[in-house]
């Protein structure tokens, strides 16, 4: 069935009217300038004259609007692949949740850096580890008495690079998928390989 709503709203953007893709329209016959009758939809807020169902028929077969339509059906998969990785990468939050995420994360990782840089030392200078240092020192009157700052640091150091796995795996699904898209043909089948493609995501799962 011809999505006539796709076909004005791409052919004539400043349409506006009461429906939404997939819904019947009101129909009325109106002559033309020869007086023969034609079929146009009613409702809608375009200049006179009106295309026709057979004026839209005939767009609808046209390489501008296979072109155009494809674009569209790209972007919306491309944004669905983009809605699709963001989600997967918050299910990846396992040093720090919430508000300070992006913060914690960041010190973590400059941190993580410089202790390997500095190869590893057991003696972690306040100064310069001065997050840490509190943090080890929370962890050591609560739940893990006795850590230090390098007892710390490892255990950071071995969720760092869980994450990092699980990141990389979203990484290769996004691009995989966005170049998927960014090569199919623009023809008949699109949707469908639209729909193939984005059915090869999945979630990924938050690493304990």
């Amino acid at each position: 069935m011809t999505d006539y709503y796709t076909l004005i709203k791409t052919k004539y953007p400043e349409a506006r009217g009461p429906f939404e893709s997939g819904q019947n329209f009101e129909l009325t016959s109106v002559p033309d300038e020869v007086g023969v009758y034609q079929t146009v939809i009613s409702l809608w807020t375009l200049a006179a004259p009106q295309p026709t169902l057979a004026e839209l028929d005939e767009y609808a077969a046209s390489p501008e609007y296979l072109a155009a339509r494809g674009a569209k059906l790209k972007a919306e998969a491309e944004k669905t692949v983009n809605d699709w990785a963001n989600q997967a990468v918050m299910a990846l939050k396992i040093l720090e949740p919430e508000l300070f995420y992006v913060a914690m994360v960041s010190n973590i990782a400059f941190r993580l850096l410089e202790w390997n840089t500095l190869g590893k030392p057991e003696e972690v200078d306040v100064m310069r580890f001065v997050v840490t240092h509190a943090e080890a020192q929370a962890y050591s009157e609560t739940s893990a008495p006795g850590m230090t700052p390098a007892d710390l640091l490892r255990l950071q150091e071995s969720r760092w690079n869980q994450m990092q796995q699980g990141f990389a795996a979203i990484v290769y699904k996004r691009r995989l998928a966005l170049e998927k898209i960014k090569l199919a043909p623009v023809d008949e089948n699109l949707p469908d390989a639209m729909a193939a493609i984005l059915a090869e995501l999945e979630t990924v799962q938050t690493i304990p």
